[in-house]
């Protein structure tokens, strides 16, 4: 199997935990392909990244991020590094047939092999549904169309370099003057049009799956023909995937919010990898003064009182 990370100095403790709970749960795998994009990674990071798989058969192979000159085109910021769009140019990295991608921010709680094996049914890219309502996939022009997560994602290499979508997403992100909707997720909808597979839940465990109720979900976002809440209650039971995404909770790499209930349920199974890594990186807890809001309202009140008040903050 192959897996492609992207990142730059700001997430190699990140990446070194994602990378430890894979080869953790593929202990059956013989030899796996760690691909990692590094954004200006400093000499003595990657060593660190490369050490995770001494004494094993694995292998680690580094790219520069300015070694693909279509993302000196991408604008950036604290939150989106140009990193997340490398995923975008895989069939530059690699001839394996399939790529998974993971962002630095996911763990794995269960063996994945068989992704690499799955009917794709013709698609060139896989993942886990957003649960976005219609109007939402409208607005970002994509009526009818199935939005998924890019965070965790199963790429078709040979068709990928067949359909020449490296290319079109180069134009499309220069047709947004380096500034597309959504960032890589966005060029993805945009040049994979039709060609998307839906994944299991449980290939992306999200921190709303694990706040809200099944049904809660559906009022909130004003979903039909989502997930059934049989498979949602399957994803919380039995993760493959665990993302740890900047929403809901605080991330369990940064100290402890004083509400216990704000920290990730999953925190304590993220530190064990960082003790066994030595790493720690104890930054301030990063939920935002609505988040916390919305987190209280959530935890107090009705639901329909918190339902109207979440429906009028995001209209769509």
């Amino acid at each position: 199997m192959t897996i492609l990370y992207s990142c730059d100095s700001n997430y190699v403790d990140q990446t070194m935990v994602s990378i430890c709970s894979v080869i953790r749960w593929n202990r059956e795998e013989k030899e796996i392909e760690f691909l990692v994009v590094g954004d200006s990674l400093l000499k003595e990071e990657k060593n660190r990244i490369q050490q995770l798989v001494e004494g094993k058969q694995h292998v680690v192979r580094f790219f520069e991020l300015c070694a693909i000159p279509e993302l000196e085109e991408c604008s950036t910021d604290g939150f989106h590094p140009r990193s997340v769009y490398a995923k975008l140019f895989v069939d530059r990295l690699t001839e394996k047939k399939r790529v998974l991608y993971l962002d630095s921010d996911v763990i794995a709680s269960a063996g994945f092999s068989e992704l690499f094996s799955i009917d794709l049914q013709g698609a060139v890219i896989a993942g886990v549904r957003m649960p976005y309502s219609k109007r939402v996939l409208k607005r970002q022009g994509l009526q009818g169309e199935t939005y998924i997560c890019d965070g965790i994602v199963l790429i078709d290499v040979e068709q990928w370099k067949r359909r020449r979508l490296s290319q079109k997403a180069a134009a499309y992100i220069r047709a947004c003057r380096g500034r597309p909707k959504r960032l890589s997720e966005g060029v993805i909808h945009a040049v994979c049009k039709g060609e998307i597979l839906v994944l299991h839940p449980r290939y992306n465990v999200m921190p709303q799956f694990l706040v809200f109720r099944y049904r809660e979900l559906e009022r909130m976002h004003r979903i039909t023909g989502y997930y059934s809440e049989q498979e949602m209650e399957e994803a919380k039971r039995n993760p493959v995937f665990i993302h740890f995404m900047r929403e809901l909770y605080n991330r369990p790499w940064l100290r402890k919010s004083g509400n216990q209930r704000w920290n990730h349920p999953y925190r304590g199974v993220y530190r064990q990898y960082q003790r066994k890594l030595g790493v720690s990186t104890e930054g301030k807890e990063e939920l935002s003064v609505r988040t916390k809001a919305l987190r209280y309202l959530y935890e107090w009140v009705p639901f329909p009182v918190f339902l109207a008040v979440f429906l009028l903050f995001h209209r769509d």
